[in-house]
């Protein structure tokens, strides 16, 4: 009978001392896990942080890109006024040729 519970109670230590190393291997890869955890929340702020550069970096490229837009079309409308100034000159000389060409014929008539 002593030999039956001295067997009991070696059978019981092997297994708490089972437990304890199963609840030990239990806390160490709990352990493990939080760390990975933290390197996993670590890299999605990283990420996160990326995400607001990229989203401010396009936005910015936007506004730079309807600037260029907008400064186009300034200088296809200056472009045009100059081309119509231009033409507008270029009667003006016309007219002015066709008048110097009819004051000379004029001054020809005259014989001194």
């Amino acid at each position: 009978m002593i030999e039956q519970l001295q067997a009991g109670a070696s059978s019981v230590s092997n297994a708490m001392n089972s437990s304890k190393t199963t609840a030990i291997s239990a806390v160490e890869r709990a352990q493990e896990a939080n760390v990975a955890l933290e390197r996993i929340r670590d890299a999605i702020q990283r990420i996160s942080d990326m995400n607001i550069q990229i989203a401010s970096a396009a936005e910015e490229q936007s506004l730079v890109a309807e600037e260029i837009n907008n400064n186009t079309v300034k200088i296809k409308d200056l472009s045009t006024q100059v081309s119509d100034a231009a033409q507008n000159a270029n009667i003006a000389m016309q007219a002015q040729t066709e008048n110097i060409r009819e004051q000379d014929a004029i001054l020809n008539k005259f014989t001194v």
